[in-house]
């Protein structure tokens, strides 16, 4: 318990850094919010009271002591776009982003773990050689390319899937429409997660396999598949535990070119929203939420070593 309060503690100024570096880099980024919410003919009187309308005329200290203060009473502000609370935005788009990236997830790991295990119990083999191969093109190929590949085959030569959207166009939001529109995003931010996952359990499970406590299960009688499901997973899962922790931001702040190129409505897509726009409110709401996820990643895969190994321990 105090190695957890410790760290908590360890990440309250790292957490103000990073909010700090991001509203620098948007204070001192060229242009303003105004040019392109305002209309080219406005007067440059008008253009002043929208910018004190904004609190963009302030310099950097006030502008971000009144955008920490307001996030201490649980405001994220308000949009320059829509004037919607930045909360009540996110709030919005959560959902989908945690559907999209929990079903990758799911089925990276279903996939992947079952094929390390298989590779590492036959090393250059020739399911060893393909896996390695099917992980290598995974993780070189670009999200973006993948997803236009699925596109075009599942969704316009075979018909099977919808091109984007998590809804039919003017239909209703049903478990089978959810489905039928996840399908194809999911699989494709999950071939980008394999490829990873699976070098990771493929390399534990060869160090693990010439392990001395594995050859005393062996020679106890144990089932093969008993040694390697009980003592060779589980210890060559914390690679796979940092893997796992340093993806946990996905959860968040999802796959924000997979969002962009099947036009789901998560969190990514909000962002690049926010960007082109310069929406700088929801810029900060998205980057504290991320940066959250991050920290709380790295807590939580420190504590899952300990859970692991039992040799691991944090005083």
């Amino acid at each position: 318990m105090a190695y957890v309060i410790r760290r908590i503690l360890i990440t309250i100024p790292v957490l103000f850094a990073i909010t700090v570096l991001v509203f620098g880099i948007m204070y001192l980024a060229p242009g303003s919010p105004l040019d392109l919410l305002l209309d080219p003919t406005v007067t440059t009187e008008q253009l002043e009271l929208q910018r004190q309308a904004l609190g963009i005329d302030q310099p950097f200290y006030v502008q971000y002591t009144r955008w920490l203060t307001e996030l201490f009473k649980g405001n994220l502000g308000y949009s320059y776009q829509s004037s919607r609370p930045v909360l009540e935005m996110i709030g919005a788009r959560l959902p989908a982003t945690l559907l999209l990236s929990t079903a990758a997830t799911v089925l990276a790991y279903g996939l992947a773990v079952p094929m390390g295990v298989l590779a590492g119990r036959r090393p250059y083999s020739l399911w060893d050689y393909g896996a390695l191969g099917l992980a290598f093109v995974t993780t070189a190929t670009p999200a973006f390319f993948l997803g236009l590949i699925g596109i075009y085959v599942f969704a316009v030569r075979l018909g099977w899937l919808p091109v984007g959207h998590m809804v039919p166009p003017g239909g209703q939001l049903t478990l089978g429409s959810l489905l039928h529109h996840l399908t194809l995003p999911a699989l494709v931010l999950a071939a980008g997660q394999i490829g990873g996952i699976l070098r990771y359990v493929r390399a534990g499970v060869l160090e693990t396999l010439h392990q001395d406590y594995v050859r005393t299960a062996r020679a106890k009688g144990l089932s093969e598949q008993r040694v390697v499901y009980k003592h060779v997973l589980r210890n060559s899962l914390i690679p796979l535990v940092t893997h796992f922790g340093l993806s946990l931001p996905l959860f968040v702040g999802g796959a924000i070119v997979i969002e962009q190129v099947f036009v789901w409505p998560g969190i990514g897509t909000l962002m690049m929203r926010a960007i082109s726009g310069r929406d700088y409110p929801v810029i900060m709401g998205v980057t504290l939420l991320v940066s959250v996820a991050v920290l709380l990643g790295n807590l939580l895969t420190d504590l899952a070593y300990g859970w692991l190994d039992p040799r691991i321990r944090y005083g």
